[in-house]
C-alpha cells in the first residue's frame, strides 16, 4: 500500500474514534451532518536518502461545523487525535507537524477548521511504494 494510502487510513482511524463528529470522510460528501471531517493524503513527494525510500505528505484535514466553543473544543480534540506517532504497517513516520491551522466561514455561517500537517515516512524494509 502506498505511504499516502496507509497513512490516511490511519487518521480515519484515529478520528473516527471521536463520538462528536457525525462522520469522517475522504472526500467533500454531498450531504452531512455538523460537524463532520474530510481527511486528504493526496499531496506527495519523494523523500529518499541514499539508503532508504522516503515520501513527504501534505495532510490536509478540514472539520466543518456551527460556530461556538463546542467547535473550538472539537478542533483541538481533532489536532491532539492526529498528532501523535502512527504506527504504518509498512511505513515508519519519522515525523508528523502542524505546517498550518486556521478557520474560515461559509456564506451560510458553518465554520471551517483546516489543519494542514507535513508528514514525513521512511519505508520498512522491502516497501517501494
Amino acid at each position: 500500500m502506498s505511504a499516502a494510502a496507509e497513512l490516511q487510513a490511519a487518521i480515519v482511524t484515529a478520528t473516527s474514534s471521536l463520538p462528536a463528529l457525525s462522520g469522517v470522510y475522504d472526500g467533500p460528501p454531498a450531504r452531512a451532518e455538523f460537524p463532520y471531517l474530510v481527511v486528504d493524503c493526496s499531496s506527495e513527494r519523494d523523500w529518499s536518502a541514499s539508503l532508504q525510500h522516503g515520501r513527504e505528505i501534505e495532510v490536509k484535514l478540514v472539520m466543518w461545523g456551527h460556530p461556538g466553543p463546542r467547535f473550538l473544543e472539537l478542533e483541538e480534540a481533532l489536532q491532539e487525535c492526529v498528532l501523535p506517532g502512527r504506527t504504518l504497517a509498512n511505513w515508519s513516520v519519522s515525523s508528523l507537524a502542524l505546517a498550518e491551522r486556521k478557520r474560515t466561514r461559509s456564506p451560510e455561517g458553518a465554520w471551517g477548521s483546516h489543519l494542514t500537517l507535513r508528514a514525513r515516512l521512511l519505508a520498512i524494509e522491502g516497501e517501494r511504494s
